[in-house]
């Protein structure tokens, strides 16, 4: 059988895709940086439809984490 890509994509929808690495981020509620409250480097982790940030790559316990819903990373 034959499947058209509409039904494959169905078939993995279910799965996440993990990703990880650094990126940077803001300080809570701030739009843009100033000299005191700069870009922070942190580590981040997408998983099962979560984004998680640690304060470094060794750390066991996430900073935050938000929910992706019907999100793209």
């Amino acid at each position: 059988k034959i499947k058209m890509m509409e039904e494959i994509v169905e078939d993995i929808s279910h799965q996440f895709i993990t990703m990880e690495g650094l990126m940077e981020k803001l300080p809570m509620n701030k739009r843009k940086a100033t000299l005191l409250k700069t870009w922070k480097r942190r580590f981040f982790r997408a998983k099962d439809g979560w984004l998680y940030y640690y304060e470094t790559s060794n750390r066991d316990q996430p900073s935050e984490s938000i929910q992706l819903m019907g999100g793209n990373v």
